[in-house]
């Protein structure tokens, strides 16, 4: 853990402000995978944009989804929820 620049602790590796804010109000998604071109979202997402999202980025070689960025696991309800409704559609 380290101080960010918003006087909040948080990761060593987050990169920006936002990522380092306890309660961001936005939450940055790529407009296509691989893209690396973002879009702000408003910020906590409801499962059924978060899935759609991931439904968006989704290609024909993906193997593996990471959860990373705010600590998916102080979030434990919603993990759970994105984890089975993955597991459906798989």
């Amino acid at each position: 853990m380290a101080l960010g620049k918003e006087g909040t602790t948080g990761c060593l590796w987050c990169d920006s402000p936002q990522a380092q804010r306890e309660h961001p109000k936005y939450c940055s998604i790529e407009t296509g995978a691989g893209s690396q071109q973002f879009t702000k979202k408003e910020n906590p997402m409801i499962l059924k944009h978060f899935l759609n999202n991931i439904q968006q980025l989704t290609t024909k070689d993906l193997h593996s989804i990471s959860l990373t960025g705010g600590e998916p696991l102080h979030q434990p309800k919603f993990l759970k929820e994105i984890i089975l409704n993955l597991k459906q559609k798989k």
